[in-house]
Order: structure tokens, then C-alpha cells, then sequence
């Protein structure tokens, strides 16, 4: 009985509610955005870019100039907004990759999403086929018809050799069995690769794929080499923690010294000078990170100055691995922190390299085509692996094999 008069009561007031023309319902016929939606035109780069890498530009109407009003949307996932006006946004697109990836954004206050553009995503970081994710890669380098070699660890951390990715039909294939840590690779212009471990002898290939004990120039004791690069005439220079940089003359095997007293982990020809980066005495325990320049010419190494003092501009400090250049002459760092690769130039400064997509460690580089090739820890991976990495632009030349 008295649930029946409750339903009674219920169904009195809903009745007088109607009556009395309101409701409870949130949709208003009258209401007016205070934006129009927004509507996309075209997106800049035309053909496409990459996923996760700055930046594209998208042109339109009826965007916001606060940049946080705006969210892209790239296949449902959002992209940075890196500035923005009402016609213009540029943006760092999701890590999405594919030929027709839907890109639609919304803006505060509008009612609606935009319009939607099919836009292609390129993958930025491309590991090589074949890679485990329980080894580990170190020594890097590439050939004259742009084949990749790698020194590698196994899962248990026992080096096991070389192999070699074949960049054209993306095979692997064991090159050299070894059972020594190569740190450092170059091919050279006899088409053999050149190797270091980090003690005062330089190690060369020979024609039955050998390499363990072909020594083919030794250094004094107490040296020890553990980068290595090739000048435009074929001199193959050296560094380490010593008190000199060593020129090698790859027919002789004979040694020329150049005093410059550092701990050096890496070297670079490019364009008549070399660069040589690590750790300086400047008093405190660690010393001070930073990179100089010799000039060379004619197999002479002079005139040291410092290039730049990472202590003094990078955020945090880190251990610096391997240097190389593209064509404009930006110097790629490969590094233990942050991205684990920084570039730097007069005009940018130090930069992180695509945040998101590589972790550190940046081991060693090697350049094929537009691609710089490193040993690099892939992100959400824990060891390094030989990866291709889509920058768009040219490297500078590796003079042992031009």
C-alpha cells in the first residue's frame, strides 16, 4: 500500500514538471560555441614525415593561439603542440607510423572536431632484422656499398664476432666469429674493417675473416687505443687515455705521436680537422667533459682548441661515447643520459635527438644514406642494438671508404 502511494506521488511531480515546460536534460537547441570548429587545410611536410620526431605544420582555420587549447590528434593519439595561431599549428606527431594515418584536432570551445586528413607517418628508429633483444651491440660501421657491421655481445654479455646487415635485401649474417669486446670499427679503403679493444694494438681483418690476433700496429706500453677514423688520405688516426693522439699509416703499420694529454673516448675526421671528445684534467675528480679540434694536413695534426665544454652547457653530466657529423656539419654525440644522442651547432645550441624513441646508451654512429646508423638502446629496450635512424639528411663522408 504505501509503495503504491510513492509511485503515485513520483509520477505526480514528473507530471507537474511537465507541465511547467522544464527538464532536466543537458541539451539546449539555443546554444552557440563560443569558437566555430575548426577546419585543417593541408599538412606541411608534403609526402609525409616521421612518427614522433619535430615537427609538422598544419594550416587551417579556426585554431587557438594558446597552444594548449589545441589538441592533434594523430590516429587517437595526441601530438606536442610546439606554437601555435589561429591558422597555423606546429606539432610533433604521435609515435604512430602507417601511409594513412587519420589527423583530426579539437579546440577548446568548439562543438566539434575538425575535418579529417589522411597523412603518412614514416617509422623514425628501424632496428636491424634479426636483432635480439637479449644482446648487445658496440662497435659500428659501414661499407662503400653501405652494408652495416657490428660488433655484439651475446645474452650472457660474451662477445661473439661480427655480423654483417646487408641494407639492401635486409639480411644478417654472421661475418666474423670472435670472442673479443671490438669497441670501435671502421672498414678501411682495402674494403677490411680495422678494430680496437682498448690496449695499444690496432687490429685488422684479414682474407680468411680473421681478426683476433692480426695486430697490424702496436703501440708503446702504457698506450692504449680506443677510437679510430680515417682522413681523405687514408691516414688512420687513434685516441684513448694517453698523453698523445697517434696517426697510423695502414700500409707500415708504423705510429706517428701528436702531443694532447686526455682521457679521449671518441674521434671524427671532418672537413680538415679532428674531433676528439672526453674527459680533461681541470682539478676535480671526474674532470671536465669536453670536445676540441686539431687541424690536419698532410698527416700533421696542429693547433689544438676547444670546441665546446659540455660540463658548462649540458644539463646533467654524462659519459660521451662516439662523435660524428652530417653533411651541414651538426655534430651528433652519442651519450649515456637523456636521448642518449645530443647534436649541437652555433646556431641550435645542444639538443636531445628525438625524445621518445631512443634511450641511452648512443654507443657508436656510422651514416648509409639519410640514415644514421648507430648502436643505440632502443626505447622500452635494456640493451643496444644496431638501429637505422631516419634524419633526413646526408652524413658526412667516412673518407675510409670514399
Amino acid at each position: 500500500m504505501k509503495q503504491s502511494f510513492l509511485i503515485v506521488i513520483v509520477l505526480g511531480m514528473v507530471s507537474m514538471i511537465g507541465c511547467n515546460g522544464e527538464s532536466s536534460s543537458l541539451y539546449d537547441p539555443n546554444y552557440e560555441p563560443e569558437r566555430p570548429d575548426p577546419i585543417i587545410s593541408n599538412i606541411e611536410p608534403e609526402g609525409g614525415w616521421l612518427g614522433g620526431v619535430d615537427e609538422v605544420i598544419i594550416t587551417g582555420e579556426n585554431f587557438s593561439d594558446v597552444e594548449e587549447e589545441n589538441r592533434i590528434y594523430f590516429n587517437g593519439e595526441i601530438g606536442t603542440v610546439n606554437s601555435a595561431s589561429q591558422t597555423e599549428i606546429r606539432v610533433r606527431p604521435a609515435v604512430v607510423t602507417g601511409e594513412n594515418v587519420p589527423v583530426r584536432m579539437a579546440v577548446r570551445k568548439a562543438l566539434n572536431f575538425s575535418n579529417t586528413i589522411e597523412y603518412q607517418l614514416d617509422p623514425a628508429v628501424i632496428p636491424a632484422p634479426g636483432s635480439i633483444g637479449e644482446e648487445n651491440v658496440l662497435g659500428i660501421a659501414t661499407d662503400i656499398s653501405g652494408n652495416i657491421y657490428y660488433s655484439y655481445q651475446d645474452g650472457d654479455g660474451i662477445p661473439r664476432g661480427v655480423r654483417r646487415w646487408n641494407t639492401e635485401n635486409n639480411s644478417v649474417e654472421q661475418y666474423i666469429t670472435s670472442r673479443v669486446d671490438w669497441i670501435s670499427l671502421k672498414v678501411g679503403p682495402d674494403d677490411l674493417i680495422y678494430a680496437t679493444r682498448n690496449n695499444r694494438a690496432i687490429y685488422r681483418e684479414t682474407d680468411q675473416r680473421t681478426i683476433d690476433t692480426n695486430p697490424f700496429a702496436i703501440g708503446a706500453n702504457g698506450e692504449a687505443f680506443r677510437d679510430i677514423d680515417f682522413d681523405p688520405d687514408d691516414n688512420l688516426w687513434a685516441v684513448g687515455d694517453n698523453d698523445n693522439i697517434f696517426r697510423i699509416n695502414i700500409t707500415t703499420g708504423a705510429i706517428e705521436r701528436f702531443p694532447f694529454a686526455a682521457d679521449l673516448r671518441a674521434v671524427r675526421y671532418y672537413d680538415g680537422k679532428l674531433y676528439m671528445g672526453g674527459r680533461f684534467d681541470d682539478g676535480s675528480e671526474a674532470g671536465s667533459l669536453e670536445i676540441w679540434t686539431m687541424d690536419v694536413s698532410d698527416g700533421e695534426a696542429n693547433n689544438p682548441q676547444q670546441l665546446l665544454n659540455l660540463t658548462e652547457v649540458a644539463a646533467v653530466d654524462f659519459t660521451l661515447f662516439t662523435l660524428t657529423f652530417d653533411s651541414s656539419g651538426t655534430l651528433f654525440i652519442g651519450a649515456d643520459t637523456g636521448t642518449g644522442i645530443y647534436t649541437w651547432s652555433e646556431g641550435a645550441g645542444l639538443q636531445e635527438f628525438y625524445p621518445g624513441l631512443i634511450e641511452p646508451t648512443a654507443y657508436a654512429f656510422a651514416w648509409h644514406d639519410n640514415f644514421l646508423v648507430a648502436s643505440a638502446t632502443k626505447f622500452d629496450e635494456d640493451t643496444r642494438f644496431a638501429l637505422k635512424i631516419d634524419v633526413r639528411r646526408q652524413g658526412a663522408p667516412y673518407y675510409g671508404i670514399e
